[in-house]
């Protein structure tokens, strides 16, 4: 947390994604070049991009900390990176069972993080919008490729800075 002279407060977790991709450093390589967004919109994941279990690539995938961290990412995206979230989401639904796909995603979204590790939340209290809330949503209808369920998504800002966030795949 640093306050900033006029008002501003910024939130990040530099130390923690820098300690974060050191950790795993051996499994995740070269971290450049960097990624501008955390997900290609092209990117389409699905359960048919899952290994056959005991296939030599599953044997593969196993080997990676894949589930360890999108443990480590969800509580980033949770607390000050409501940027990730969505990426982190997408990626949580294969945590058992993990593709190459899902792995390739996985290093793109550790590149964003490595070149926006800086990166948080910000609150201005001088902001035009002053202390009135703003919310935003959004909703894609049957846009899940394996259920066709819709997904659904808020934002909650006040001072110039986001206060909640939510994405979810409805039921």
């Amino acid at each position: 947390v640093k306050y900033h002279k006029n008002k501003i407060l910024t939130i990040c977790q530099e130390k923690y994604i820098k300690a974060l991709l050191l950790q795993y450093k051996e499994h995740l390589g070269n971290l450049s070049p960097s990624s501008q967004i955390p997900i290609c919109p092209k990117v389409s994941l699905s359960k048919k991009d899952c290994p056959v279990i005991g296939s030599e690539e599953w044997k593969q995938q196993q080997s990676y900390p894949f589930r360890e961290l999108i443990g480590a990412l969800m509580y980033l995206a949770h607390a000050t990176r409501p940027d990730i979230a969505h990426t982190v989401g997408e990626l949580s639904r294969y945590v058992s069972n993990p593709g190459k796909v899902h792995w390739n995603v996985l290093l793109r979204l550790c590149k964003y993080l490595a070149h926006t590790c800086a990166h948080g939340l910000y609150f201005d209290g001088n902001a035009d919008e002053g202390d009135q809330v703003y919310g935003y949503s959004d909703a894609s209808y049957g846009s899940d490729v394996d259920s066709r369920n819709s997904k659904s998504a808020y934002v909650i800002r006040v001072w110039g800075g986001t206060v909640s966030w939510k994405s979810k795949l409805q039921n």
